[in-house]
């Protein structure tokens, strides 16, 4: 899919104010493989998809000036299926680049863009230095250790972008003090094994920056802040297929040889249900991570989740019937409304009934195992979103690094004024005008 979002952002605290335009279209995919004169395989787009990329990225920035008019600056970033080509998607970008007349980049190959070649000239002479004052600055075969920090791979990034995704819908400002919840697929076999679906009920993650809450508030033009913290995981020991058998088997012992994804425990009482979520808090609570607590209760932070239709987050929202998730409120729709349903009941309204009370137990032991009474569910995540705070996309950051450069230098730092004569002054068609003029020495900033 091609995606598109703009938003007013305080570049400073990078961080969304509001959403003004988001839409998506569908991206035809299709390849060509071949061989290289060296007998390499090469894999590259068709014409036709190029063509329908151009084609989507008009119809979406002829939608962008329609509704939002007066957009300071636009970037565009290629992800998969790109940077998994041959030449990792760069005359794709350099076209596209060309002809729409917007900066794109490639997953994982935008940073090596961005490298002045002054400070690479710089750093080779760094090491050039070390390497005779300090032997320990080679490797082991005796090549010199880079200094120029290399680019992330496109996994990792990827992962970045979607942590910063979420960040972004849920207009946080500091990034520390946010845990997100991930929830993989999962698929669903019946027994004779015809049947394969695939939902949300995977594996469950938590998910936050390595770096913790500060009181004090974030510095945005410091060094440390101009590139993205490293993630830190915490898989779940439970997930929803496991509460739905936790219901089945320990709590209303069905019988296991006849347990089975599709079997459903409706009607469930409202005594299994608390049952339910007893057994799953007194697993989950000695497992939190202490980087959760920190960050949530702690640091006052904010826990926030995406899931497709059917998926966790999403039942929990429903059930809560708001998107900010209240605690109270999802356990009382849990013990109240949900159970003693019937499937026929509950598939009214809800995907997978066999799975609503299962899901809505699992959720609020989430919160109260990390130690909130609110989460917030996020309907619409997207990477485009994610690149409207990245600092690497924008001017700002660089025009930041730059001022931070030359206010380092003593000529900028003394405010020196230079004083000159106005030739125009002495002209009688303008005798009002100032003899003299001051002005101060200010860098001009260029968007590279």
């Amino acid at each position: 899919q091609v995606t598109m979002a703009v938003a007013r952002v305080d570049a400073r605290q990078r961080a969304i104010k509001d959403f003004m335009f988001q839409s998506q279209l569908p991206f035809h995919v299709e390849y060509e493989t071949g061989f290289a004169q060296d007998g390499s395989p090469l894999r590259t787009l068709t014409q036709k998809s190029v063509t329908d990329l151009q084609t989507k990225v008009r119809m979406l920035m002829v939608s962008m000036n329609r509704e939002a008019p007066g957009v300071t600056e636009v970037a565009g970033l290629l992800a998969w299926p790109f940077y998994e080509l041959t030449d990792g998607g760069r005359e794709i970008a350099k076209t596209l680049s060309a002809s729409l007349k917007i900066d794109f980049r490639v997953v994982g190959q935008h940073k090596e863009m961005l490298k002045d070649p002054r400070q690479e000239r710089l750093a080779a002479l760094r090491r050039k230095r070390s390497s005779k004052e300090d032997p320990a600055s080679q490797d082991a075969d005796g090549t010199e250790k880079s200094l120029v920090p290399s680019a992330q791979s496109p996994e990792d990034e990827m992962g970045q972008l979607a942590f910063m995704s979420f960040a972004a819908a849920a207009k946080v400002v500091d990034r520390s003090r946010m845990v997100a919840i991930v929830e993989h697929p999962a698929t669903l076999r019946s027994p004779d094994g015809a049947i394969t679906s695939q939902f949300c009920g995977g594996k469950i993650e938590l998910v936050g920056t390595i770096d913790e809450p500060q009181s004090a508030p974030r510095n945005a033009s410091s060094p440390e802040d101009s590139q993205s913290s490293p993630l830190q995981r915490f898989q779940l020991p439970v997930s929803t297929l496991d509460a739905h058998a936790m219901l089945l088997r320990d709590i209303q012992r069905r019988d296991e040889g006849l347990l089975h994804v599709f079997s459903s425990p409706n009607p469930v009482h409202r005594r299994e249900a608390i049952e339910l979520r007893n057994g799953l808090l007194r697993m989950l609570s000695p497992q939190i991570p202490q980087w959760v607590t920190n960050k949530i209760v702690d640091g006052g932070g904010v826990l926030v989740g995406a899931s497709e239709n059917g998926g966790l987050i999403n039942i929990a929202a429903r059930l809560a019937e708001h998107s900010n998730i209240g605690l109270e409120k999802l356990e009382q729709a849990v013990d109240y409304s949900m159970c003693g349903l019937t499937d026929v009941l509950i598939g009214h309204n809800m995907p997978n009934p066999q799975l609503i009370v299962p899901q809505g137990v699992l959720a609020s032991s989430i919160m109260a195992a990390c130690g909130t009474h609110r989460m917030e569910y996020l309907p619409r995540v997207s990477v485009a979103q994610a690149i409207l705070i990245h600092p690497d996309y924008w001017s700002y950051s660089r025009r930041k690094s730059i001022e931070d450069s030359l206010s380092r230098q003593r000529w900028y730092q003394s405010g020196a004024r230079r004083t000159f004569v106005r030739p125009h002054a002495m002209r009688k068609d303008n005798p009002n005008e100032a003899a003299v003029s001051n002005f101060k020495v200010t860098p001009i900033v260029m968007r590279y």
